[in-house]
């Protein structure tokens, strides 16, 4: 029985498709959450970081740390200004972004993927009518708003923040498993023009 078809046309898709899946293990993969929650990146048995994907808050610290004794580590930062880690590894959070932790311990590389998050505003003072735009910086999707006194201030679930009535309210924002907030006073026009001509 006769070959049915030229083979080279499935080599070549093959080929394609294994090129691609490289480079997305190699460079693409490496770079998201998902990578970080399973072991099996990682490069020996036995010893392994105590964390290995966070969300940060500007401005927090924690410490990061090996599971092992007796082995000599140093701490570096792949973004100093996101995240800086010190020889101790403690690792502060500064800007939003993301960074990369590695820890080298006996000739080997571990990392800890950490991604810093930041609101663009933690208090507003805001007149009846007025309104704002909250935003999570370091986040793209996912995000959700939620005011604690809707009657006072309401917030769509774009953050757009309106002044409804004289009071004070928090908006919680949450993404990535993190709750930021932001506290909102609103003020009547009517007392803003009296303020003003005092």
């Amino acid at each position: 029985m006769k070959s049915s078809g030229n083979p080279w046309p499935i080599i070549m898709q093959l080929l394609i498709v294994f090129i691609i899946f490289s480079i997305c293990y190699k460079f693409i993969l490496p770079r998201t959450s998902i990578y970080y929650r399973y072991v099996f990146y990682e490069p020996r048995i036995g010893v392994y970081l105590t964390e290995r994907d966070v969300v940060m808050v500007s401005g927090e610290s924690f410490r990061l740390g090996l599971r092992t004794v007796n082995k000599r580590m140093t701490f570096s930062s792949t973004d100093f200004k996101v995240a800086f880690v010190n020889k101790l590894g403690k690792v502060t959070a500064y800007q939003p972004g993301l960074a990369f932790i590695e820890v080298k311990v006996d000739g080997e590389v571990l990392r800890c993927r950490v991604r810093v998050i930041q609101l663009n505003h933690t208090s507003l003072s805001l007149k009846v009518g007025e309104s704002k735009v909250l935003n999570i910086k370091g986040v793209l999707l996912w995000e959700s708003y939620e005011s604690s006194n809707s009657s006072v201030v309401d917030v769509s679930f774009r953050g757009r923040v309106v002044a409804k009535s004289p009071g004070t309210a928090t908006i919680t924002a949450k993404a990535k498993g993190r709750s930021i907030e932001c506290k909102v006073t609103v003020i009547d026009r009517v007392e803003d023009e009296f303020d003003k001509k005092k």
